[in-house]
């Protein structure tokens, strides 16, 4: 895919660039329309939830009937009208809406990506120090529940009744704690 180069004239009468080929401009559509971080979070945490194809039967149908005649419908028309989803959306009032929600979507998907940015940039600043905040039980923000995750090989044999008490929900891990 790195060597894929895209190719546009400029138009003569308004100096606007388009693209040289329709099938290219559909190729870039399609890439765009069925990639991207936020569809691989969405599927792996349906596909979590529910049973694999009980999710993946509707949402590819979805995908093929209604997101992607959507895609090519807003990009050719914007392409045809040289306007925004907004505005080109004027040819049928009564799908005027699409062209806001649009907009909208986009707004929400810009804020929630930035916010998932942060976290990286958050995660990276911590774990550049020698000992990594997460790790211990030594900091400010730790409570007394705090406890260091570790693995021990226990044994019991013959054991007939086990009796304790239950107080041992209350304990949260280390890194637990760090992102509270």
């Amino acid at each position: 895919m790195a060597n894929i180069k895209l190719q546009m004239k400029k138009e003569e009468k308004h100096g606007l660039d388009v693209w040289t080929s329709s099938y290219l401009l559909l190729d870039m559509l399609l890439v765009l329309a069925t990639s991207g971080d936020f569809h691989t979070y969405v599927i792996k945490m349906e596909e979590v939830s529910f049973s694999y194809g009980s999710f993946l039967i509707p949402y590819i149908t979805f995908m093929i009937l209604g997101a992607l005649p959507m895609y090519l419908l807003e990009y050719s028309l914007g392409q045809f009208s040289s306007n925004g989803p907004i505005s080109v959306w004027k040819i049928c009032p009564l799908m005027k809406g699409i062209g806001y929600a649009m907009v909208i979507v986009s707004a929400i998907f810009c804020i929630y990506f930035n916010v998932m940015m942060g976290y990286v940039l958050y995660f990276l600043y911590h774990s550049l120090t020698s000992v990594l905040p997460w790790s211990t039980c030594d900091n400010e923000w730790n409570t007394e529940f705090c406890y260091i995750s570790q693995t021990t090989n226990t044994s019991t044999s013959n054991i007939s009744s086990i009796t304790g008490n239950n107080t041992g929900d209350l304990k949260m891990s280390s890194s637990e704690e760090f992102w509270r």
